[in-house]
């Protein structure tokens, strides 16, 4: 089940970002719909189990790919036939530099989206 907003402990930056997803040995188209400091959303054409460590490689438009282990902590189905499954995963034992890297990502995106609101 997908927690609600009031269980979440950092704020959820709405995105559309390319990814990969290795689950159960293949790699998977996926598209990243949210992220935050402590994971992200993503969509997948299949279920992942909770508690799954996956690889996941988020490609932003610009920068290098950024390359992570996630713990799945849910699986809900969208009912859409292209991406079925919206998957959300925490991110898992990436050390402090990777840590730093995410969190000025995180950064930037938070200000990419003000800078977008505010010129509409």
């Amino acid at each position: 089940m997908e927690p609600t907003d009031a269980r979440r402990r950092h704020e959820r930056l709405r995105v559309e970002l390319p990814a990969v997803v290795w689950l159960h040995g293949r790699q998977l188209a996926a598209r990243v719909v949210d992220v935050s400091l402590s994971g992200l959303a993503l969509l997948l054409p299949e279920p992942a189990p909770t508690r799954q460590l996956v690889r996941v490689e988020v490609r932003p438009d610009s920068g290098a790919p950024f390359p992570f282990t996630a713990m799945v902590v849910y699986t809900v189905d969208t009912g859409d036939p292209l991406w079925p499954c919206r998957v959300g995963v925490m991110l898992y034992g990436i050390g402090r530099e990777r840590a730093a890297l995410w969190d000025e990502f995180i950064r930037k995106t938070r200000a990419a989206l003000k800078a977008r609101r505010t010129a509409a």
